[in-house]
């Protein structure tokens, strides 16, 4: 069943977390990968909120998108992430529909999907049009189950990586 629901071309990695050492985690992987253009996918529009603030806080050139916006500040946001006015996109499930931007070289889970399709729609955002991609995903311990029930629905274990 779930055999293509992901591309060959995104490499799928998990790092687990502890929930008060995420950001930092967040901070080490944005400095390793240095990704062109990059998605960081938060659960709640509270938690975008609160990550776009310290990110922007520290400098990193970032925008957020979530369901509490207006559609016409939703596609503003995109609009210049499409133009690389900005790197980073943090954004909730909303935004893991419908964006079409060719070039973005990571997708971050800083909190995993708690459906399973969600998975499959936020990594499918990179390692589009036959370019390469690469997924991370912080796990915390309350998460673990979920990330069973999404390589079970993806059809392969999510090679877990060391932070």
């Amino acid at each position: 069943m779930a055999a293509g629901l992901t591309t060959r071309n995104i490499e799928h990695a998990v790092i687990q977390v502890r929930e008060e050492n995420k950001f930092s985690l967040l901070k080490d992987v944005l400095m390793t990968e240095n990704p062109d253009s990059c998605i960081i996918f938060c659960r709640t529009k509270e938690h975008v909120n609160q990550l776009t603030d310290e990110l922007d806080d520290l400098g990193y050139p970032c925008d957020k998108i979530h369901g509490g916006m207006i559609q016409e500040d939703r596609f503003d946001v995109m609009n210049e992430f499409k133009r690389g006015e900005y790197r980073y996109l943090v954004a909730t499930d909303v935004a893991a529909r419908g964006i079409d931007i060719e070039n973005i070289s990571l997708v971050i889970n800083y909190d995993l999907p708690l459906e399973k399709e969600s998975y499959v729609h936020r990594t499918g955002r990179t390692g589009r049009a036959g370019n390469k991609g690469k997924a991370i995903s912080f796990v915390t311990a309350f998460e673990k189950r979920f990330l069973a029930d999404i390589e079970e629905y993806i059809g392969f274990e999510i090679q877990k990586i060391e932070a």
